[in-house]
């Protein structure tokens, strides 16, 4: 038996692309910091449920960032290429999918391996599929999940087809009918055989017949049985399973004798190959058959039913052929259908089921089935081996409609609408097939509801509808219904439905009456008459009214009016507002409907209008009021109106009066107001009062006369050295209403000579503004000043402020010199002696540097970045990019300003420039490398760097750094290099590093290819001449030194004997004519040559022994030969001319005269001729250099080499022809390379190479070559933008001037848009992105809402190619912080008051604010999606209007923009109760004027009492100062706070991504003062802050501050100050005692009589120690220690700022360092206005403030902390006091 084995399939897997989004592992770390992703691909293919594995590879390691690229013939893994072919043994899975897994992981390289993620693909095997970029995702969540796109095809093997690979291709010529190969590829093996199986000598014959299911074997006739008789042999049947052949070697055979000359072999396996024999036996010898195969037969295959349709009483069956009927004829097939009633049955016997008589064709009709049954239906298949059955498959007959239900009739007077539930299940139809009608008869016609068909019912149409109109009825009658369904199969009714026919509406109520009263009316009609069919109690009667709005009302709107109840004659109305114009309706209704009387109008009566013409005269300490009666008196008379008069001292914070007075109540319109104070705000209003109710005008405010009062809020700016700019807020002057007659002075005294009676000081002259400019000061001087308002009636002076005029600024700093690294620039200068007066210690010095820009000297500097301040003499910068060029200056500073120093232009040192190869010669197996001498060292000398080589065999396509398997050679000092010890004929990855003391920098990967090796020698095997030729041939070259044959040259070489042949000087050359025959022709008869056979390639040539060979004599051959006459008989020498050139010639001479002849013997000579033809090797080109490379031509046509030379032809026009006018002519070389330079980039060049001697030249082959150039422009295709961030797209560049796409990178060039008519243009001040090879690119830190201008630039070795500029708008972003400010509640309305803190960048026009409510409590809201929604038409307020009077209101505020949307906190509150006002008017409460401008036209306004809400004012955040694990926190509000109760609480969190939102942050405890300590958090951390204030109203939130803590491994950064470090921390206290205690003693030694005597005399003397104390202070302030005299923004606080407010919030607020005034009234601060602080969100600044005491012999000092903000003064709660 002979085996043969194949695979049935091949699965071709092709990888095209990995994509691994931020180069990320699978639990969402980075896969490295600083290089990119090292991927290993770790693959398995096998099937999914079996778990059997087909292949398995583990790749090599691909060093990419998030994207790696495959090509064809990418090396996967050693031996391994893409794509992947893999070998499939068996069939394809026939139950079970093929899946392909791979587990992508990150190299560490120490044997340690990080997972990427799992990807799985699952796919049913069919041989066919093919698919291309299939994109398998996956499994990872933590972020997001990889992707692997590949291409996967399945195709049989040879040998194997069908779907599963599972059906051989049998043997050629095996026919089924004889033969089949078993599943065995081109085998046969016959199954059933006819003639002898063999011939035995003396021995009987036998002969095998396969009989299926079992084996029947047949015995021959026996043609001999060794001359015995019958009875004396023995045929016996041997069989054997193959496979426990295979298994046990034969040992379990079974023998069997047969009877006669057949046997049957029954109880076999089905579907099994056997091997069997016949064996012959009789008394002499044994004789067996060959071994033949035989396999028995099996089962049909499972028939599988394809269709079944069913009617009400048929079902017809379809099922597939089966393809094949177990090895029997397809005539021995029949089928059967078994079906059986019933929802169920899975058992393979069917005792029960009915059978189909035994069917031919593929389909069976069912019939006289019952209706609307179920029916389960099977196929049997049979043949002679048995019997097979289809799955079980169910399928109902059709039937009538099910569930046909009534749903709801509406009820009219003569007519009733019919609607049903739609029938769901209609047996089985289509719903298309369903139709509907109603039966229904009169209630006193003859019916039974029990019967079936009613004869007597009337039956409306046949619809397909729901619903249906009867009408025609009687009014007041009962009817029976019911609903008729029809389907193809019949009919389904519903139950009868019992109903009633309504009647008519009664008439309308006529002639209304109306009484009104304030707050009832009373309503009297006449009795209807007709009640519609209905008796009269089934009637009733109400009447619906509403506020009369000017509009007619609409009878429809039930819920539009408000509904009382009457009796068929009178209605009563109560609860009515007073004074209000009123609509009435009655109507009377029953279930019929209803008919209303017309609209009638009343109004009840009112309160009085407000009086008029009011006018109030103010004297020195008493008002007069007087006033006209009411237009308007609520329907009273004017006897009845009295009047009273309503005064106060007036209030900022209130609409009306602190402590209101009322006068009596009267008849009179005049009233005057007497023991008022003078000088004083008076609010004033005048009540009219009638039985209805009260009505008072607005609050009028008034002041009585009096001296003015003192000029507040006096702001010291613009101090120098000489003068000082004063303004202050304005007095007001009493002399008059409205009076402006006032006068201002400033007097003022140097501080230390100003006493009590003011006797030193100076007066100004006359002032009528509020700012002065105060000149002729002297300098760094202390001054007091007060500002004096002065009218008719007398002055008044505010409180003393003290200033201090400044000094010099300091020298400008002279630089000395710089010392630079690659990240840091030492700067050194020449220490100042001289500080403009000022002490030394207070002189300080920093650098200032920025990115190289053109600044001047005093030009301000946006962008630059400023280093701490020190009194030394150098500063080193650190951090900085290398290779870059700044601009540095330094800064000197001192309490008067700054002075700075020049610009100075540095330059940080940087990694060399990267080299460029210029060319790479192969020589052998070594490569010559050539490289451009850099022209920049990163700052270095160029001649210093050092250069490397880097070579590996792997291809490379990255040009970073990493290179895993690469050769690195020595450094190198020079600009070429020869790699030596190269494999032959090997393609080569080759850079060159360069290196300096900085870093190193890498050129770009070049490939080359190193020689191989010259041809094997060959040798001449024959040879064979004729008089002019030659024929020889050699031994076949069987290699060719690793090339390619088409790169093998064979030619033959030959010369007369007579010529050296050392160098082949004048050989000749023959073509050959097969690789292994040559025939030499021209040549010489009777002449002896050498020839030898010439193998040449790329890498050299091999050459054969020199063969001698003489041509035959020419005698015989009848050549002619020219012959010359010379006639001088003399003549020894004769010029042959017009000879070929490189020819052979023969010649003798021949002698005679009349008497004899003589001939010489034949001699030969060579002409000389051009050389041979050169040929190019290699060409390289650079954007405008081209390197030729050609080998040596081997004849130089007999001349000698010295007289060889080459020059190239070279022209950039397409040649095809020799001659090239045209052409540009290089130089004439002995080399064979040359470097042609000056060539134009990007463009193609056709050269050829020239040989020549004096012969003349030849010519070589043109080639084309083309020089780099310029990539392509890149071409943006997408723009996506939000708040803060771009991410360009563009795509690649399809041409990279000729250099690998791989090597193109892209940047982005970006900037703020010029703005140039509206239309936003290209930046100026432009940034530039880092590099990129992929084609989209992310910009971030973009300010919102601003238009941006960009290009893409694409850039390669000889330059860079623009995109064109782009614009785009940046988002702006979401509203932010919505504070509801003030409520203001009524009866029937709310108005609210917001303030929308942050607008996201966006003009107030462009934001939508919309008021939300709903009536509840808010705690009973989950969501609101029911609530209604109103636009408000301004931007701070909104008037809910039409509340019910006593209800919870529930509301929120919503700001919203195209970026998203803010809410306020949800506030609830509820309308008021009316009431009815007395005399006595609360201090809480007031009255308006507001009224509906509805009515106003038509009756008087009536007044709502009104509550009003303050929420607390809005904190601004003022300082922070931050430590390291602390955040010291101070903050104001936006307006006093006088009569509010409220307390605080911190919110906080650490922030942890871009988003500055404060949802999850954490709250402190309540506090009631404004400052706070957060502690315990965590060094060097980012956090977010917001202060939230609040009351029993609400809450008010300050915007949310960004700040860091510091780092607990630097020193405390201070302004300035030796103090500050010392006086931080605990020791802080100590420190304090300890000079007070100094200061003290020096008090009490030298100014022992301090405290006793004369007063002045004393205070003249105190003066100095006050300026120790004063210094004392200063230094604690500017220490910044943790007394709390200092809280400040601390340097790396980023204090956010809110486009949307006020302007006042981005102006900065600066304060002297050194100056803290001392008063004897007050506080006040001057200060540096050059030096800046940082812009907060409210100006506030923090400033010690010391005030003097006197008790007895002690001088007490006491600190009170101030805040000032919009020129108020608040004071605060911290204080500490110094004895």
């Amino acid at each position: 038996v002979s085996c043969q084995f194949t695979n049935h399939a091949k699965l071709t897997i092709n990888f095209n692309r990995y994509y691994n989004p931020n180069e990320r592992l699978y639990n969402g770390k980075k896969c490295d910091v600083f290089t990119m992703c090292d991927y290993v691909f770790n693959v398995a293919v096998g099937t999914s449920r079996k778990n059997d594995t087909y292949y398995t590879l583990k790749s090599n390691t691909f060093e990419k960032g998030e994207y790696v690229y495959f090509s064809a013939g990418t090396l996967l893994a050693s031996n391994v290429r893409n794509p992947i072919i893999i070998p499939i043994p068996t069939a394809l899975p026939t139950s079970d999918v093929l899946q392909f897994s791979v587990n992508v992981m990150e190299d560490e390289f120490n044997s340690r391996y990080e997972t990427v993620d799992y990807l799985r693909y699952y796919h049913n095997a069919l041989s066919g599929i093919s698919l291309q970029n299939v994109v398998i995702t996956g499994k990872r969540t933590a972020v997001s999940p990889s992707q692997l796109t590949i291409g996967f095809k399945i195709d049989c093997e040879s040998g194997w087809n069908g779907p599963k690979c599972d059906n051989a291709i049998c043997a050629s010529g095996c026919n089924i009918r004889h033969g089949s190969c078993n599943n065995r590829p081109y085998t046969c093996r016959l199954y059933l055989m006819d003639e002898l199986i063999s011939k035995l000598d003396a021995t009987p014959d036998g002969l095998v017949k396969i009989v299926i299911p079992v084996l029947r074997v047949h015995n021959a006739q026996v043609a001999s049985i060794g001359g015995y008789n019958t009875s004396q042999v023995q045929f016996y049947v041997e069989y054997q399973k193959w496979s426990d052949y295979f298994h046990n070697n034969g040992n379990d055979l079974i023998r069997v004798l047969a009877q006669g000359n057949h046997h049957r072999i029954s109880n076999l396996s089905s579907n099994t190959d056997y091997r069997l024999r016949i064996t012959v036996r009789n008394p002499v010898a044994t004789r067996s058959s060959v071994w033949i195969n035989a396999t028995t037969n099996d089962l049909p295959g499972r028939p599988v039913i394809s269709a079944l349709v069913s009617t009400s009483t048929t079902i017809t069956v379809r099922w597939l052929p089966l393809p094949s009927n177990g090895g029997y004829p397809m005539s021995n097939l029949s089928y059967y259908v078994e079906y059986l009633q019933s929802d169920s049955y899975q058992e393979n016997d069917c005792p029960g089921c009915m059978i189909s008589p035994s069917i031919n064709n593929f389909y069976f009709l069912m019939d006289n089935l019952r209706i609307g049954k179920p029916y389960l239906i099977r196929i049997k298949a049979t043949n002679p081996g048995g019997t097979s059955y289809s799955g079980w498959r169910k399928i109902n007959t059709k039937g009538y409609p099910r569930n046909v239900k009534i749903d709801q009739i509406i009820r009219n007077s003569t007519s009733l609408n019919v609607t049903w539930f739609p029938v769901i299940d209609n047996g089985g139809y289509d719903p298309s097939d369903l139709t509907y009608f109603i039966e229904f008869i009169n209630k006193s016609s003859q019916f039974d509801d029990n019967q079936l068909r009613c004869s007597a019912c009337k039956v409306t149409k046949n619809v397909t509808d729901t619903f249906v109109l009867i009408d025609g009825l009687k009014a007041l009658t009962e009817y029976y219904l019911r609903l008729h369904a029809i389907n193809p199969t019949g009919v389904s009714m519903s139950l009868w439905e019992s109903t009633r026919t309504m009647g008519y509406p009664p008439d309308a109520p006529t002639e209304i009456v109306i009484v009104a009263d304030a707050r009832t009316a009373s309503i009297n009609y006449n009795r209807i008459t007709y009640y519609g069919g209905y008796s009269l109690g089934s009637i009733t009667f109400y009447a619906r009214y509403r506020v009369n709005n000017g509009d007619v009302p609409n009878s429809d709107c039930n819920s539009c009016y408000q509904r009382s109840y009457g009796t068929e004659s009178s209605v009563q109305l109560t609860a009515l507002l007073v004074g209000t114009a009123y609509h009435v309706q009655i109507v009377a209704f029953n279930e019929a409907g209803q008919n209303a009387s017309q609209w009638k109008t009343f109004t009840t009566r009112g309160k009085p209008s407000a009086v008029i013409d009011i006018k109030i005269t103010a004297k020195l300490s008493m008002v007069v009021v007087t006033w006209h009666r009411p237009l308007n008196t609520g329907g009273y008379n004017y006897s009845q109106i009295s009047y009273f008069v309503e005064y106060g001292i007036g209030s900022a914070d209130i609409d009306g009066c602190q402590s209101c007075t009322s006068t009596p109540t009267n008849k009179n319109t005049t009233v005057s107001l007497v023991g008022l104070k003078s000088s004083s705000e008076y609010r004033i209003r005048v009540v009219a009062v009638n039985p209805a109710g009260v009505f008072a005008t607005n609050w009028t405010s008034v002041w009585t006369r009096g001296v003015p009062s003192a000029p507040s809020n006096i702001t010291i700016r613009n101090i120098t050295s000489i003068s000082v700019l004063i303004n202050w807020s304005p007095g007001k002057s009493f002399t008059g209403q409205n009076s402006t007659d006032l006068t201002y002075y400033i007097k003022y005294s140097v501080h230390r000579l100003r006493n009590i009676d003011c006797k030193f000081c100076q007066i100004t002259p006359p002032i009528r503004n509020t700012i002065y400019e105060l000149k002729g000061l002297d300098s760094f001087t202390v001054y007091d000043i007060s500002v004096i308002a002065s009218n008719k009636l007398g002055n008044k002076s505010s409180t003393w402020v003290r200033f201090t005029t400044l000094g010099q600024r300091p020298q400008i700093p002279e630089i000395l010199h710089t010392e630079v690294t690659s990240s840091s620039v030492t700067v050194r200068w020449k220490l100042q002696s001289y500080n403009g007066g000022y002490d030394m210690k207070q002189l300080w010095y920093h650098l200032q540097y920025v990115i190289e820009t053109n600044y001047s000297k005093n030009s301000t500097c946006r962008f630059c970045q400023n280093t701490t301040s020190t009194q030394a003499n150098y500063i080193q910068i650190v951090g900085l990019s290398q290779d870059t060029k700044y601009n540095i200056r330094v800064i000197a500073s001192n309490p008067a300003g700054i002075s700075s120093s020049d610009w100075m232009k540095v330059s940080t040192t940087g990694p060399p420039e990267r080299p460029i190869i210029t060319g790479i010669t192969a020589v052998g197996s070594s490569l010559i490398v050539r490289w451009d001498k850099l022209t920049y060292n990163g700052g270095f000398p160029v001649n210093d760097a050092n250069f490397y080589v880097q070579y590996s065999t792997n291809e490379q396509q990255s040009n970073d750094s990493h290179c895993q398997l690469c050769l690195l050679t020595n450094s190198i000092n020079d600009v070429s290099v020869t790699l030596t010890g190269l494999a032959h004929l090997t393609k080569y990855w080759i850079r060159v590093l360069a290196e300096n003391p900085v870093s190193r920098s890498y050129g770009l990967w070049h490939p080359a290819w190193t020689l191989g090796l010259p041809p094997g020698r060959t040798s001449i095997t024959s040879i064979s001449t004729t008089p002019y030729s030659i024929s020889l041939t050699w031994r076949e070259i069987t290699y060719n030194g690793l090339y390619d044959t088409r790169d093998l040259l064979i030619y033959v070489q030959f010369v007369s004997i007579d010529f050296v042949t050392k160098d082949c000087r004048y050989c000749d050359h023959a073509n050959v004519t097969t690789s292994t025959s040559a025939i030499i022709s021209s040549v010489v008869p009777n002449t002896t040559y050498k020839v030898r056979v010439v193998a040449q390639n790329p890498a050299g040539s091999t050459k054969t022994d020199w063969r001698d060979v003489m041509t035959k004599d020419s005698a015989s051959s009848g050549a002619k030969l020219n012959v010359i006459d010379i006639t001088p008989e003399t003549a020894t020498v004769y010029k042959l001319v017009k000879l070929s050139q490189n020819t052979i010639y023969v010649w003798r001479i021949k002698t005679y005269d009349l008497h004899e002849s003589s001939v010489t013997d034949w001699n030969q000579f060579k002409t000389t001729g051009i050389p041979d033809k050169p040929r190019i090797t290699d060409a390289t080109t650079t954007s405008s250099t081209a390197s030729i490379v050609w080998l040596p031509v081997d004849y130089n046509g007999g001349y000698r080499r010295e007289f060889l030379s080459y020059f190239v032809q070279y022209t950039n026009t397409e040649l095809r022809h020799n001659d090239c006018k045209q052409c540009l002519l290089s130089a004439n070389i002995t080399g064979t390379t040359i470097t042609i330079e000056n060539l134009y980039r990007n463009s193609s060049y056709w050269i050829r190479i020239v040989s020549q001697n004096p012969a003349g030249g030849n010519y070589g082959n043109w080639i084309k070559i083309s020089t780099k150039g310029l990539p392509s422009k890149p071409e943006i295709t997408g723009i996506h933008r939000n708040s803060t961030s771009l991410l360009i797209e563009w795509d690649p560049v399809p041409y990279n001037g000729g250099y690998e796409l791989s090597t193109v990178e892209y940047y982005v060039t970006f900037g703020a848009s010029i703005m140039e008519n509206g239309f936003p243009g290209p930046c100026r001040e432009c940034n530039q992105s880092l590099l990129t090879s992929g084609n989209n690119l992310a910009l971030t830190s973009f300010s919102p809402l601003t238009y941006y201008s960009f290009r893409v630039t694409a850039i390669n070795i000889v330059g860079s190619s623009n995109s064109s500029w782009q614009s785009i708008q940046t988002k702006g972003l979401a509203p932010n912080h919505l504070n509801v400010s003030e409520i203001i509640t009524s009866v029937n309305s709310i108005t609210i008051f917001w303030r929308l803190l942050f607008s996201g960048g966006y003009p107030l026009d462009e934001i939508d604010f919309f008021v939300q409510y709903i009536e509840g409590l808010c705690l009973e809201i989950s969501n609101c999606t029911s609530c209604p929604s109103f636009k408000s038409t301004n931007w701070t307020s909104y008037t809910i209007n039409k509340l019910p009077a006593g209800t919870d209101i529930c509301f929120r505020i919503i700001a919203s923009n195209e970026i998203g949307v803010c809410y306020s906190q949800w506030i609830q509150r509820q309308t008021l109760e009316p009431t009815v006002a007395t005399t006595q008017i609360s201090v809480a409460t007031s009255t308006a004027t507001r009224s509906h401008s509805s009515y106003m036209t038509t009756v008087p306004s009536t007044p709502h009492t009104r509550t009003r809400t303050i929420f607390p004012p809005m904190p601004y955040i003022t300082s922070v100062e931050e430590g390291w694990n602390y955040l010291n926190i101070s903050w104001l509000l936006e307006r006093s706070t006088v009569g509010l109760s409220v307390s605080y609480f911190v919110r906080y969190k650490e922030q942890t991504d871009e988003n500055i939102t404060c949802n999850d942050c954490q709250d402190s405890l309540p506090i009631f003062q404004q400052y706070y300590v957060l502690k315990n958090l965590l060094n060097d951390t980012i956090y977010l802050v917001q202060v939230v204030a609040m009351n029993n109203i609400g809450k008010s939130y300050s915007s949310i501050l960004r700040v860091k803590t510091k780092a607990s491994s630097k020193p405390i950064q201070r302004n300035s100050g030796l103090l500050g470090p010392l006086l931080g921390g605990g020791t802080a206290a100590i420190v304090l005692v300890i000079v007070v205690m100094i200061l003290y003693v020096k008090v009490v030694k030298k100014r022992g009589g301090l405290f006793h005597g004369d007063r002045e005399k004393k205070q003249m003397e105190q003066g100095p120690i006050y300026e120790e104390i004063d210094n004392f202070v200063n230094v604690l302030y500017e220490s910044g220690s943790s007394l709390g005299l200092q809280q400040k923004n601390g340097t790396n606080g980023d204090v956010l700022t809110n486009a949307s407010m006020d302007r006042l919030l981005h102006h900065q607020t600066s304060i002297n360092s050194n100056s803290v005034l001392l008063t004897d009234s007050g506080i006040s601060a001057s200060g540096d206005h050059n030096k800046s602080r940082p812009c907060t969100n409210f100006e506030h600044v923090k400033a010690p403030q010391l005030q003097r005491s006197f008790s007895g012999d002690d001088g007490y000092y006491n600190f009170d902390s101030i805040s000032r903000g919009h020129g108020r003064t608040d004071y605060g709660d911290n204080s500490f006091l110094i004895k």
